[in-house]
């Protein structure tokens, strides 16, 4: 054996303390079970990034080896919206390969799903294994029909700090490159783009904080494409504010109000319950409002033609120019596309739903051929008017005027058999007798009658001609109406 000097031996202590360095790094810098065998593989259903699953499709999970299942378990979770869904992992098959997801409640269709596994999971061997495999998902062809833009922040309208960024949010996974070339911003601002893993959210950073109290436009043609082809099917259109000198539209009041020029509208109510023809609508802004798209923006449902008046750039009235049908539900709906001067547009819609006034049958007129005429302020319904007729004939007739029509002949045989025509005194007065019945129009009949008799100036015969509670038909409440009439020659 040949003699070593000192300076070998050094020199060979010194490589030997470097190599067992080495190997102390190596190893306690890496997974033993992943130096020792190879790496492990993972299949899922889904299997790729914003899958869309057809109804009943399971949530299963595989592994190229079997697994300890509690590590398994630890490590695995659904996540919809931020928020774990709950369920069961349970394993599919007696090797502990095969895992399937049962939720504790249905899917919800449409809606975005993501499947993780991330953390450190087993084997049945004691390999431990780092993993990160995450998977978006949704179900019900939740990427049917054109791409919608489904959130905004800004929304619509909305005012915002100068240096807000810009999240857009849609309905699947978005093509960055079309975006970026269907993307306008006006004024210009220059933004970077950043994208969540599923591509389906973006926000846009502006380089520099957007000008103080302008009115920015964020458009997106309908260029735009999905990863999947699909385009918007109209173009986006996001109008907001920077700086809080120019108000987002807002109603601040809207009212009922009589419709009279020359008082000025005054007000009839605080809603629109109780509206009949003739009324209008009163609708105030609290802010100038650009006069065509909102009224563009403004329709009555059931359809009814509106005609607007604008005293004011902040009051705008609505006067229907057809009649509103009684007793009827009504729904008044102001759209966001409404517009004010700055150009801005309200953040979510304004509706009012109403009924309008029930039709009021009163008999607004009473006359009879001996020339006595009793207006609606006379007919006071449940008192007994009295009129003297200084002369009487053989015949004698009363006509009735109406407030409101008489749609069929069914509420007209109502009323006639609602009218009643009685002798008082003497008791041996003749009774009166009903032998003619002429409508003119819809509202005006007159009754003939014959058979009455008459007494002196000093002993009249005495008659109550009257209307019976009710007389109005189904559609109206109508109270009893009475007139006594004293007659002699």
């Amino acid at each position: 054996m040949w003699p070593v000097s000192r300076n070998t031996r050094r020199l060979l202590a010194r490589q030997l303390l470097i190599l067992m360095l080495a190997c102390v790094t190596v190893f306690s810098c890496t997974d033993m079970g992943a130096v020792l065998e190879p790496a492990l593989q993972i299949r899922s259903h889904p299997s790729r990034h914003n899958e869309v699953l057809t109804d009943g499709a399971q949530i299963q999970l595989s592994f190229d080896r079997t697994m300890d299942p509690t590590s398994v378990d630890e490590s695995f979770r659904i996540r919809e919206s931020g928020s774990a869904v709950a369920g069961v992992l349970h394993t599919h098959n007696a090797h502990g390969q095969s895992y399937i997801f049962e939720p504790a409640e249905d899917w919800e269709p449409r809606r975005r799903y993501e499947l993780i596994l991330s953390g450190h999971v087993r084997d049945v061997g004691g390999g431990l294994h780092r993993v990160d495999h995450r998977r978006a998902f949704s179900f019900g062809g939740g990427a049917e029909g054109p791409l919608r833009l489904l959130e905004s922040f800004p929304a619509a309208g909305q005012s915002v700090a100068p240096e807000a960024e810009i999240r857009l949010r849609f309905s699947e996974a978005m093509d960055a490159a079309v975006f970026e070339r269907s993307l306008r911003i006006e004024p210009a601002a220059v933004t970077t783009s950043t994208w969540s893993p599923e591509l389906v959210e973006v926000v846009l950073t502006p380089e520099r904080p957007l000008t103080r109290n302008t009115i920015y436009t964020l458009r997106l043609e309908n260029s735009l494409r999905s990863l999947d082809g699909r385009s918007l099917a109209e173009p986006v259109e996001l109008v907001f504010v920077v700086g809080d000198d120019a108000p987002v539209p807002l109603v601040e009041e809207l009212y009922l109000a009589l419709d009279e020029p020359s008082v000025g509208y005054p007000v009839l109510g605080a809603t629109l319950e109780g509206m009949s023809y003739g009324d209008v609508v009163a609708v105030r802004w609290n802010a100038p409002m650009e006069a065509g798209p909102t009224e563009a923006a403004t329709r009555m449902e059931p359809n009814v033609p509106l005609e607007f008046l604008w005293p004011d750039t902040n009051l705008m009235l609505i006067r229907p120019r057809a009649r509103l049908e009684p007793g009827a539900q009504y729904r008044l709906r102001l759209a966001a596309t409404a517009r004010s001067v700055a150009g801005l547009q309200p953040a979510a819609p304004y509706e009012q739903a109403f009924h309008t006034a029930p039709d009021l049958q009163v008999v607004t007129e009473w006359s009879s051929s001996y020339g006595a005429v009793l207006s609606q302020d006379e007919l006071v319904p449940g008192l007994i008017l009295s009129h003297e007729v200084l002369e009487h004939h053989d015949e004698f007739s009363v006509s009735l005027l109406f407030a409101a029509p008489f749609r069929d002949e069914a509420e007209r045989e109502h009323l006639l058999n609602s009218v009643r025509f009685v002798s008082l005194l003497p008791s041996s007065a003749p009774r009166p007798v009903l032998y003619s019945v002429d409508w003119s129009d819809e509202r005006r009949v007159s009754l003939g009658y014959r058979n009455l008799g008459a007494g002196t100036e000093a002993a009249p015969y005495r008659y109550l001609w009257s209307l019976s509670r009710g007389w109005g038909g189904s559609r109206y409440s109508t109270d009893e109406l009475r007139v006594m009439l004293e007659l002699y020659r």
